[in-house]
């Protein structure tokens, strides 16, 4: 399976249900069952993760960075261009003890048409602890997790979710606002196209805010939320109930 056709298959990758990988500890996540201490989106969060991940964020920013990644491998792969995402990984990583291996799009063996799984092979063979993947196809972090026995983190994957930005947004808030719930929380932009916005309107709901999307009125017609990129959308970010969107 090529990224493209992982792309392609958002929808169906949470009703598919996978074995658990023989000798590794797993969790079941959107229909598959990955390396424990994967983070692949927010959506399939319970509210009481998302909440366990908050606090313990608070409580290590509280204190003196500790080693507790020594001697531990963080890959780091990015088919996109990225400045801030990739830098904060790499200090936060090396803050914690840890090495890095950065491999990029360009100037490796992906320009000669290595694919998706067989780099996730090759990381994990030199040692990687935990893969940080960021990629332009929707769904990719998703499918290379299915065969690597060590945690993927999702820093970006089309337009489907960057959960990792998601969790550093709530905590900023809840640092100024303590709590989220009952609070009225505005996403002001382009919504269709951003995985930032996605993985905010997953978090920020199971947190108990109150979201309202606002954009341009070429995004936001007034008959949007009918249409069938409309439709699409809320399909995409798994909304129940009636939602509401203004325009501009």
């Amino acid at each position: 399976m090529t990224p493209a056709r992982a792309a392609k298959s958002g929808a169906r990758l949470r009703r598919r249900v996978r074995t658990s990988k023989p000798g590794a500890p797993s969790r079941a996540t959107d229909g598959i069952v990955v390396a424990r201490g994967s983070l692949l989106d927010i959506e399939h969060l319970q509210p009481e993760e998302i909440t366990n991940l908050l606090r313990l964020a608070r409580s290590m920013q509280r204190a003196e960075p500790r080693p507790i990644l020594h001697g531990k491998i963080v890959g780091l792969v990015f088919y996109e261009p990225s400045t801030r995402t990739r830098t904060s990984f790499e200090v936060a990583a090396k803050k914690l003890g840890a090495m890095t291996l950065l491999l990029q799009a360009s100037g490796s063996s992906i320009e000669k048409g290595e694919s998706l799984i067989d780099t996730g092979y090759t990381l994990q063979a030199e040692g990687a602890n935990v893969v940080v993947f960021r990629h332009p196809n929707a769904g990719a972090p998703h499918l290379i997790a299915e065969y690597l026995d060590i945690p993927v983190i999702n820093a970006g994957d089309g337009m489907h979710e960057h959960p990792s930005q998601a969790l550093l947004d709530a905590y900023t808030i809840i640092q100024k606002l303590k709590d989220l719930r009952g609070k009225k929380v505005a996403i002001v932009g382009d919504v269709y196209h951003s995985r930032v916005a996605r993985s905010n309107i997953h978090l920020l709901e199971n947190l108990g805010a109150s979201l309202r999307c606002v954009g341009r009125r070429c995004g936001f017609r007034a008959n949007w939320r009918k249409s069938r990129r409309g439709r699409r959308f809320a399909a995409s970010i798994g909304w129940k109930r009636r939602w509401k969107e203004r325009t501009s």
